[in-house]
């Protein structure tokens, strides 16, 4: 039977053009990963997996409260994940303070109505 704890929702889209003459890499999430370099495909083991689970696991409703802390359980999961650790991470700590603010802007202001009032006008 399943329960709550064994659910988890994610709601996103995700939009990828197709065509092989696309970009210098084939486009689509190719072009993300050889191209751009903006997204990596990783080898993982169930352990891996088991862990990010279990940090993903423990976030909370989304509201204004709980803000801070799912975002810090979700970069948390991706850092687990990721291959880029070491002095090339360390040089990059203020493009992910930076996409770290960007995305609490983000949502705060989309999903939560900008109880932070985070509204940027360009």
């Amino acid at each position: 039977t399943l329960q709550l704890h064994d659910t988890m929702v994610f709601s996103s889209v995700s939009i990828w053009e197709k065509g092989t003459g696309l970009g210098m890499y084939g486009g689509g999430l190719q072009e993300q990963v050889d191209g751009l370099h903006s997204m990596e495909v990783i080898e993982v083991d169930d352990h891996q997996i088991h862990n990010v689970w279990q940090i993903l696991a423990n976030q909370n409703v989304l509201t204004k409260e709980a803000l801070d802390t799912n975002i810090d359980a979700t970069i948390r999961a991706w850092n687990l994940m990721s291959s880029d650790r070491g002095e090339k991470a360390h040089r990059h700590k203020s493009k992910e303070r930076l996409a770290t603010a960007a995305l609490k802007a983000y949502m705060a202001r989309n999903l939560l109505g900008d109880p932070l009032n985070t509204l940027v006008e360009l």
